[in-house]
């Protein structure tokens, strides 16, 4: 499954311990910002239900967002003379996997985030 944390990944902390991605995730635009659009991702509103729910599903549709951008970019070839095309595809992949490191380091952690919240509201109604 494209969204699930894979066991590498460390629930996220190896994107900041081989990227540093708390360190710059923060630095980065947020495409709703940006054309005031779609969800905000630069801070949680809440921790209701359906506040982290919501953030969850915004963090994947953003990775969804960016993995489809790169997958057309292989079309650069069609049009492109073969150098520039490279350039096209490195641009590609340094616009885009960044976001998606951002989305895969987070993601987890709001996850957490929200199974301890149930554990605890489990644990008082019973």
């Amino acid at each position: 499954m494209l969204f699930k944390a894979h066991k590498w990944e460390k629930n996220g902390q190896l994107y900041d311990s081989a990227f540093l991605v708390k360190s710059w995730k923060d630095k980065v635009p947020d495409g709703a910002s940006l054309f005031n659009l779609g969800y905000r991702k630069k801070q949680l509103p809440s921790t209701k239900k359906k506040d982290m729910e919501e953030f969850i599903m915004e963090t994947k549709r953003a990775e969804l967002t960016h993995w489809l951008i790169m997958l057309l970019a292989p079309a650069f070839f069609l049009w492109n003379p073969l150098w520039a095309a490279w350039i096209n595809i490195i641009y590609a992949l340094c616009s885009n996997v960044p976001f998606i490191m951002i989305q895969r380091y987070n993601r987890p952690r709001l996850e957490r985030i929200q199974r301890l919240k149930i554990k605890r509201i489990d644990n008082r109604l019973s």
